[in-house]
């Protein structure tokens, strides 16, 4: 009898993995953790400007000129916190980035959504996260209490195993496959 190549459990066909658990699993296995953690993070920032642009079409704060201002944007269009721009949540890496307040990719921060939002390639990479205006933004917005865990928790170990990181993967998967939907019905 066939049996799933990662849990044993036996399978009634020529199938290797009774589950995509079980597949994604052995996919991290076989990579390692911290490439397992890498994947898991990109998909999480797609993730995260994926939500961001399935929010009904509005006004978004947003920090210019060192204060904060709402700036329009429609379904499928996200808003760079640090200085106003508007592009499409998808548009690629040369235009919108997942920017993180407290950087640090060891850290337990890095999968920790009130430490993201949206920002245009210019802030997140050559002003170097803008960091000045997104503390102003996350005051503002997600507030000082938000801002004082963060950095507290910033120098706190994270030790992902590969069983939370599939579970990871999956929510994820699901949050982005749903903000996607949510986009394309409101087109």
């Amino acid at each position: 009898m066939n049996t799933c190549d990662t849990c044993q459990k036996p399978l009634g066909t020529k199938r290797r993995f009774c589950s995509a658990r079980c597949k994604k699993d052995l996919a991290f296995r076989a990579c390692g953790t911290t490439r397992a953690r890498q994947q898991v993070a990109v998909l999480f920032q797609k993730m995260v400007r994926a939500e961001w642009g399935a929010k009904p079409s509005g006004h978004v704060c947003a920090v210019q000129d060192g204060r904060i201002v709402t700036i329009e944007r429609h379904c499928g269009q996200c808003v760079c916190i640090t200085c106003g721009r508007v592009t499409a949540w998808d548009a690629g890496l040369k235009h919108m980035h997942t920017g993180h307040f407290i950087s640090g990719r060891s850290a337990s921060i890095l999968f920790d959504e009130r430490n993201v939002a949206p920002q245009c390639a210019h802030c997140n990479v050559y002003r170097h996260g803008a960091t000045a205006d997104f503390l102003i933004w996350m005051e503002a917005i997600r507030g000082s209490v938000a801002v004082n865990e963060l950095q507290q928790k910033r120098h706190a170990p994270a030790g992902y195993d590969r069983t939370a990181l599939v579970d990871m993967w999956f929510e994820f998967s699901a949050r982005l496959k749903a903000a996607q939907l949510t986009m394309r019905t409101i087109e």
